[in-house]
């Protein structure tokens, strides 16, 4: 039998985390001194104790240790693997976060040194284009996560009662830039039976290129409305067009509806 102290050495941890761990029903001591409440631990619990510290030093939560601890999981190699691949599928997302992040870092490194010179040459390849009015099936929500992204163009999927009647659109009604979350609506044009019907407009349009920032590219497009004299009518949306030769396998194409100013003002100084 050891102490905390004792016990606590022997693992390379400290007594308060022994504690800590006692008082969340995660790993209790096989004995408790009725005079002195000394608490006491033995050899058979460091297997489970170096267990517990392993699945810490992933980042697993100390919840999630606990339930396994509990169920009786831990020895249960099945269970224990399908919750290190859950855990790895979280690992793996927030690294794509993070190298999304280093990207943005380059872009923003790579745009300080070019002075501008990068959407002046993307207003270059901008076009004007005319819409007609479109009768649409939508999902609308707010989005976190690419797997969340998904789930909503399957919803609006679901809606159609047949092949859309042309390319998906997506909407962005939060037009600054908040990488936390998105709130994004799914749009399928159909040639009856929508749910509303989107007026014609004329947009601004950027075909959008993997060598291209974003952010560059709604600059070009917003910079170049209003230095034409006019003013965006409605949320920027993306259309995406199939193309089997692509390497992505379809074309995005970033389009900002807009209009002449009304008689007064810019509608966005209201």
């Amino acid at each position: 039998m050891f102490t905390v102290g004792q016990f606590a050495r022997i693992n390379h941890i400290s007594a308060k985390t022994l504690r800590h761990y006692d008082s969340i029903g995660l790993l209790a001591p096989v004995l408790v001194d009725e005079e002195n409440q000394y608490r006491y631990y033995s050899r058979e619990q460091v297997p489970l104790l170096r267990r517990i510290l392993f699945f810490r030093e992933l980042g697993m939560g100390l919840e999630v240790i606990r339930e396994l601890v509990q169920s009786g999981a831990m020895h249960d190699p099945a269970r224990v693997e399908a919750i290190l691949r859950e855990h790895a599928l979280v690992i793996q997302d927030e690294i794509a976060k993070r190298n999304e992040l280093l990207a943005r870092i380059d872009e923003a490194v790579t745009a300080a040194h070019e002075d501008g010179g990068e959407v002046a040459g993307l207003e270059k390849k901008i076009l004007i284009k005319e819409l007609p009015a479109m009768e649409v099936v939508s999902a609308h929500s707010i989005i976190r996560t690419d797997e969340e992204k998904q789930e909503l163009i399957e919803e609006a999927d679901a809606k159609l009662r047949g092949r859309p009647a042309a390319t998906r659109i997506n909407v962005y009604h939060n037009t600054d830039a908040i990488p936390e979350f998105f709130d994004l609506e799914i749009m399928f044009p159909v040639a009856s039976g929508g749910e509303k019907t989107i007026l014609a407009m004329q947009v601004a349009s950027l075909l959008y290129e993997e060598e291209m920032a974003i952010g560059d590219c709604y600059r070009a497009l917003y910079m170049w409305i209003y230095e034409n004299g006019f003013v965006p009518s409605q949320k920027p949306f993306d259309v995406f067009t199939t193309k089997p030769d692509h390497p992505r396998g379809y074309e995005r194409e970033i389009q900002v509806p807009f209009t002449k100013p009304l008689i007064g003002g810019d509608r966005d100084d209201a």
